[in-house]
């Protein structure tokens, strides 16, 4: 079905007390701009508005756009959340009749707000801090075995997704547009997840399955590990907010990739690079787990020499950037 616009939104959270269903958000305060407006922040088919009631924060998200089967996932979803009480995820409620905007009622997803910072923030403070990165490691491993346990998944693991707290010691996953619970495995992935964590083959195969977020634990991990054992490894790398470390390029080709050179030649992180870079260069369907890849079970075969510089014929890839490019050419003449 058509959902409304966002001009249709905002005019709508103008009133939001009348057009929300939900008592909690009717009571609320919709945050607003300098001018006045309710603040939206736009994603890829849904807009974002902020509603504190009492002493509550809430994000409500209003879909623009139809994605496959969506208000299907995101029941799914929600359901399945309710029913972990997970520390790891924030109260998430999917309302199928959330909003009524011009008449027609059209769902919405209340999500309360996390606490803390992005992991992106969080180790642009404390990338030289052993004592936060320790505990920060820790808590990601807890998360990633909490993950395969329940045999659920959630497809977007990076800087931007993970909240951080506690200096480090806990985490929170937000944004669960690409999850995967069991009970939507048919209908595909909904999204690719940010490249700079992800598999080089994940857009190519787009696998929806339990498993998916492996390889961004995997990289997160190591990148964690690396800077505790050479916190200058940061600024040779030139890390930032979304890259910790390794870039998209780094996992096309390992063995030309000066991050991994650098790795490789740390006597503490040498056999790590090694095996990362195999996965790197396996199939998605053969990344381990992240406590086998820490065990060293379990790893694909792959042999891949780190030498930091390409064979004399090899062509490497142009630059791939976290998130997609728009061409301001086409944009202004309307392609």
């Amino acid at each position: 079905m058509p959902y409304p616009s966002f001009e249709q939104y905002n005019q709508a959270f103008q009133v939001h007390a009348r057009l929300l269903a939900d008592p909690e958000l009717k009571s609320g305060t919709v945050t607003t701009t300098g001018l006045g407006l309710p603040l939206a922040i736009s994603g890829g088919f849904a807009l974002t508005y902020t509603i504190r009631s009492g002493q509550k924060k809430y994000a409500v998200r209003c879909f623009h756009r139809a994605s496959k089967a969506l208000e299907r996932r995101y029941s799914a979803i929600s359901k399945r959340l309710s029913s972990l009480h997970s520390p790891y995820f924030l109260d998430f409620q999917f309302q199928p009749k959330g909003i009524s905007v011009d008449g027609s009622s059209y769902p919405v997803v209340k999500m309360a707000w996390a606490q803390g910072e992005t992991l992106g923030e969080f180790l642009e403070s404390n990338y030289a801090n052993p004592s936060a990165l320790s505990k920060l490691s820790t808590a990601i491993g807890s998360m990633a075995g909490y993950l395969e346990r329940e045999k659920i998944a959630h497809g977007d693991i990076q800087t931007g997704n993970l909240m951080v707290s506690g200096g480090g010691s806990v985490i929170q996953l937000i944004d669960y547009d690409g999850m995967y619970v069991e009970e939507i495995k048919d209908l595909g992935s909904a999204e690719l997840g940010q490249v700079n964590f992800q598999h080089p083959l994940r857009k190519v195969s787009n696998p929806f399955a339990p498993t998916i977020d492996r390889f961004s634990f995997i990289a997160l991990s190591l990148a964690l590990k690396a800077l505790q054992a050479d916190k200058s490894l940061w600024a040779k790398t030139s890390s930032e907010v979304d890259a910790v470390l390794f870039r998209a390029n780094d996992f096309i080709d390992p063995g030309s990739s000066s991050v991994f050179a650098l790795l490789s030649a740390n006597s503490l992180l040498a056999l790590d690079a090694k095996h990362f870079a195999s996965v790197c260069k396996s199939s998605v369907e053969k990344v381990p787990s992240l406590s086998d890849f820490l065990a060293g079970r379990n790893l694909p075969t792959v042999e891949v020499k780190l030498a930091g510089t390409s064979a004399a014929n090899y062509q490497k890839p142009g630059y791939i950037g976290a998130y997609a490019v728009l061409s301001a050419y086409l944009c202004l003449s309307g392609v």
